[in-house]
């Protein structure tokens, strides 16, 4: 099923619970993006940190502002799959995507 909704999606990046797919870490254009990464939120959510999921994303995306490094390789994860272990609950995958997104408009 899995390998359906990224065939359908290919030409979009999609951001996917590895917990629950582990065979997206095999797909072609994977990129981990959880902690220990480059891409990696900093701001731990409760209870293993101290900020709301709503708030770790909030800052992450401030962060990423911040980072020259990181934006200047934003467009390398166009069209891949994106893995970490928050989906379907709010991630700052999203915010990557949604970066992505507002550059190519």
């Amino acid at each position: 099923m899995f390998q359906v909704i990224a065939e359908e999606t290919k030409s979009d990046t999609v951001v996917v619970n590895i917990k629950t797919n582990p065979a997206a870490t095999k797909l072609p254009g994977y990129v981990y993006i959880g902690r220990g990464s480059m891409w990696g939120n900093p701001f731990k959510v409760i209870p293993h940190g101290k900020h709301t999921r709503e708030e770790a994303i909030a800052m992450y995306e401030a962060y990423i502002q911040t980072q020259p490094r990181l934006l200047e390789l934003l467009p390398t994860l166009k069209g891949k799959t994106l893995g970490c272990y928050c989906k379907p609950e709010a991630c700052h995958g999203d915010i990557l995507v949604k970066l992505l997104t507002e550059a190519t408009q």
